[in-house]
């Protein structure tokens, strides 16, 4: 059984009110502030703080939040395993890795592998929250995260380059990269891994998107290499997104000087979980074929 007191921060953080985290649990209003204080005498920290009449979580408060929002799943995931409900693994995958990289993956796994898995497709920012938040086991995913919030597992080293369409004007030549401003970039949604590493590689090298013509947005591989293939603008993938298009010579990768885009691919899951074990066996029996990743 989670502990009232846990329970009662949980409710104080999704309200954000006292007054209605007792209404909720049942409780008067002073054995809310009772059970908070007990956890921060407890832990040695403030997680709460009141200002205008708002209820504000603290640095510490936020950790905390994570850290009992993934006990309530494990509470959950454990009732499941009493009552002999066979739990799925609940795995993400961001959409490069699940259209481009994971089915070769699955191909070469046994029925037994997959009978409990449930795969969710996602970008990089919701497959971490979802983890976070006790909805996912563990993911595929790429991009940036914070290696502290995660265990996590280099998987992958893949080329992340430039595509256009083969026929334009910077096709088939060496390149500087502030020769690709003179023309559109065409970018993955907010919250995606690909979007992410060219950001911070614009950033870090004083760079912004503005610094391009135009920028556009979509949220699908498979549109954005339509539209490469019908305009003049630049987008940046993994090799093994496009290479089907760079075969049939419908598109083609940039020759950038200076420009080294590898990337790592990382599995990633809560420190906090129930099943780290089934996780690390799943990880382990789904990759092990693979060797180059």
């Amino acid at each position: 059984m989670l502990d009232i007191k846990l329970l009662t921060f949980l409710k104080v953080a999704q309200y954000r009110s006292y007054t209605k985290a007792a209404h909720k649990l049942g409780l008067t209003q002073p054995a809310v502030s009772l059970h908070i204080a007990k956890l921060e005498q407890y832990y040695h920290q403030k997680f709460f703080h009141i200002y205008n009449r708002k209820v504000f979580l603290s640095e510490a408060g936020e950790l905390f939040y994570q850290y009992a929002k993934q006990q309530l799943a494990n509470e959950t995931q454990l009732i499941s395993q009493f009552q002999q409900i066979k739990t799925k693994l609940r795995i993400g995958a961001t959409l490069s890795i699940a259209d481009y990289y994971l089915p070769s993956l699955i191909k070469k796994q046994h029925d037994s592998t997959l009978e409990n898995l449930e795969i969710q497709v996602g970008n990089t920012a919701s497959l971490l929250t979802k983890i976070q938040n006790g909805e996912l086991d563990g993911a595929f995913i790429e991009g940036l995260f914070d290696p502290n919030q995660f265990i996590s597992i280099e998987f992958s080293k893949e080329k992340f380059l430039a595509v256009v369409n083969s026929h334009h004007p910077l096709a088939h030549q060496q390149i500087t990269f502030e020769q690709l401003f003179d023309y559109p970039l065409i970018f993955r949604e907010k919250g995606s891994g690909t979007r992410d590493i060219l950001t911070h590689y614009l950033y870090e090298h004083h760079y912004s998107d503005h610094n391009f013509k135009n920028v556009y947005e979509f949220g699908s591989f498979a549109i954005i290499k339509e539209v490469l293939m019908k305009s003049n603008g630049i987008s940046f993938m993994y090799e093994r997104v496009a290479e089907k298009e760079v075969q049939e010579n419908k598109l083609a990768y940039l020759n950038i000087q200076n420009y080294h885009g590898i990337q790592s691919f990382h599995f990633v899951y809560s420190p906090h979980s129930f099943q780290k074990q089934e996780i690390q066996q799943f990880y382990q029996l789904f990759t092990s074929f693979d060797n180059h990743q």
